[in-house]
């Protein structure tokens, strides 16, 4: 797995960039990732364009992000692979989590997210 994580210069907004499987082995390595990440801000978009499977152990990682950021700016998912889309939909998770198809359209919903809150 690849994770490379990006400062988007706009309102402290950051992109994560995962590639690979997201399962059980390398669950682990990306919530450390997202842990440092974190301490400097809570607007996180993910592009999973590059993931090729969701495993449980990613799901939670994702579903405890979303939790971390929910008050403070968000987790958006950009260019879920249609596999990654179907495994998010059968766990029943794609009304919860925040899709979008674009790092603009991410943005957007990360900014309405963050003006509504404040």
């Amino acid at each position: 797995m690849k994770i490379e994580t990006v400062d988007l210069n706009r309102n402290n907004i950051y992109l994560v960039k995962v590639a690979g499987r997201l399962d059980a082995a390398f669950s682990a390595q990306l919530e450390d990732e997202i842990d440092q990440l974190l301490e400097r801000t809570k607007k996180i978009i993910m592009d999973f364009s590059s993931v090729t499977y969701l495993s449980s152990s990613g799901l939670r990682v994702l579903l405890s992000v979303k939790r971390e950021t929910e008050n403070q700016g968000g987790l958006v998912l950009i260019n879920l692979a249609d596999i990654v889309k179907r495994i998010i939909h059968v766990a029943e998770l794609d009304d919860f989590l925040s899709l979008a198809d674009s790092v603009d359209e991410a943005i957007k919903i990360i900014e309405k997210k963050t003006a509504s809150s404040s």
